[in-house]
């Protein structure tokens, strides 16, 4: 692996916003039209990483598939659902696995209103790596879409590393 960049997950998971993912993930709702789909996942969505009518229907786009049946439904792997249910109670540490990164050039991407990187979790990561690449994307929660500016400064420096 030459370089990493984790977009809007730390070396901590706090378990509280693990669960509405879950839940989210684990839905098996349909619907009708692309406009009914995307009107859900605005209303799913309190800090989307859309602005424009047009990066929304790319997300809405990205996030569900018209079925063989005609109706539109997400497009992930249900084992997803799977895997987060089975971590343990409490927040999921993953301090292991970022220090395993510690030879690989790495960046951090924070969504500024993100449940799941908060910025505590990112300090104390930046004070473990002093060499870490991070930024913020103001007005965004979980998971900035990696276009926004700030996202693409990360990636940039990463992959100049590499």
């Amino acid at each position: 692996m030459a370089g990493v960049v984790l977009n809007d997950v730390g070396a901590v998971v706090p378990a509280v916003a693990v669960a509405p993912i879950i839940a989210s993930v684990r839905s098996t709702r349909t619907f009708a039209t692309w406009a009914e789909a995307e009107t859900a996942l605005r209303a799913y969505w309190p800090d989307p990483p859309a602005t424009t009518d047009e990066e929304w229907r790319e997300l809405t786009e990205a996030t569900f598939t018209k079925g063989p049946d005609g109706r539109i439904g997400r497009d992930w792997d249900p084992a997803i659902a799977r895997q987060l249910e089975r971590l343990p109670p409490g927040d999921t540490d993953l301090w292991q696995y970022f220090r395993a990164l510690r030879n690989i050039p790495t960046g951090v991407v924070r969504g500024a209103l993100s449940p799941i990187l908060t910025a505590d979790i990112l300090r104390a990561m930046a004070a473990e790596r002093p060499d870490l690449i991070h930024a913020e994307v103001p007005g965004v929660g979980h998971p900035p879409n990696l276009r926004e500016q700030p996202s693409r400064d990360v990636i940039d420096a990463i992959l100049a590393r590499v």
